[in-house]
């Protein structure tokens, strides 16, 4: 989906993801959405923007969800393609 080989992904910040016009872009930049996050049961869904490598651009609808690890917390997200929705 986004052009990227799995070793490309790991460590990545996840705003690399999102356009740059998008609010997504910026999310994680700023701990009280992180604490939003790790408040909300049910995680965070929203649509937005995505980018690719090629930094062409698709909609997704973006699922993040906290997880609880024992040594470090996790941010699970998901990105459901929207293009043909759209």
């Amino acid at each position: 989906m986004f052009q990227c080989l799995e070793h490309d992904l790991i460590k990545t910040h996840l705003g690399r993801f999102f356009s740059k016009e998008d609010e997504m872009h910026y999310f994680f930049d700023f701990q009280s959405n992180i604490h939003t996050l790790q408040r909300k049961e049910t995680g965070i869904s929203v649509e937005c923007t995505a980018i690719k490598k090629d930094g062409s651009t698709f909609p997704v609808q973006a699922e993040l969800q906290w997880a609880e690890r024992e040594e470090t917390p996790l941010v699970v997200i998901t990105f459901i393609n929207l293009t043909e929705r759209k």
